[in-house]
């Protein structure tokens, strides 16, 4: 089977130390991940190339959270799906890699999925699909206000750029009706603009997102949720505790986490 898959990791250099941190976690934990892995971030990489046997693509600047990703993303052309991560998903149990390749599987069968959640936070309370090599998984509804999630997914790699690139054009010709062109041109130019629409705003994951979704014909899938306990995020097959930095900050959780785990964090 051609699994036509790799693991996408964004960073910047604003949070370089949580790098090696977290793929530490991820080979001690996902010693069988058979995927290239890919870190995109501005700066130097070369030192986490052979330490973590990972590619790099050293972007020159930091462009932003989400067209950081879709930069790297439109790099990626040899693949169709992309497993999305983030620096801060430190993985904190084993990986099932087993149920990773059916989830890819899935993927490469039903050309009309767009993604499969893999960590279920929250998870899929709609249809459930069931496939061939026995996996269950669920439909986000329609009115589902995170239809779109940062969380750890396989995402069909043109369906994120799609997304992304689409639902930013049409932010743009809404703000064109109501504003001064000149405003406008300044301010869309303005990083500062698009942090705050994608993280203080967080349009994309919120109503705004959701509905942007429904013009599009693929199915949004996800592993169900055993149960609305807290722990219940374990039960993903990349178990991480979503997410180990909130507003810039690394959690007490996770500094701990690494002092139990001997990783330096500075």
């Amino acid at each position: 089977m051609t699994l036509n898959t790799c693991i996408l990791v964004n960073s910047c250099q604003k949070y370089k130390y949580i790098i090696n941190p977290f793929f530490t976690m991820l080979r001690r934990w996902w010693n069988k991940c058979d995927l290239p892995i890919y870190l995109a971030c501005n700066g130097n990489l070369e030192e986490y190339k052979n330490k973590y046997d990972i590619n790099i693509i050293e972007q020159d600047k930091d462009y932003g959270f989400v067209e950081g990703r879709v930069h790297a993303l439109k790099l990626l052309e040899d693949y169709d799906n992309v497993i999305m991560l983030q620096d801060d998903f430190i993985i904190e149990r084993f990986v099932d890699n087993n149920k990773i390749h059916k989830m890819i599987e899935i993927m490469n069968t039903d050309k009309n999925i767009g993604c499969i959640r893999l960590m279920p936070c929250p998870g899929p309370k709609g249809e459930k699909h069931i496939f061939d090599n026995g996996e269950v998984l669920a439909e986000f509804k329609q009115d589902c206000w995170c239809r779109f999630s940062f969380q750890a997914a396989i995402w069909k790699r043109t369906y994120y750029i799609r997304f992304f690139e689409e639902l930013k054009q049409d932010i743009i010709s809404k703000m064109y009706l109501n504003h001064d062109i000149e405003y406008v041109d300044n301010l869309v130019n303005d990083p500062s603009y698009w942090r705050n629409i994608w993280f203080s705003l967080n349009i994309a994951e919120g109503k705004y997102g959701c509905q942007f979704t429904l013009r599009y014909p693929e199915k949004l899938l996800g592993i169900i949720r055993d149960g609305d306990y807290s722990n219940a995020v374990y039960r993903s097959p990349i178990p991480y505790r979503p997410t180990a930095i909130v507003r810039g900050k690394l959690e007490d959780w996770a500094k701990e986490l690494f002092k139990r785990e001997g990783i330096n964090i500075t």
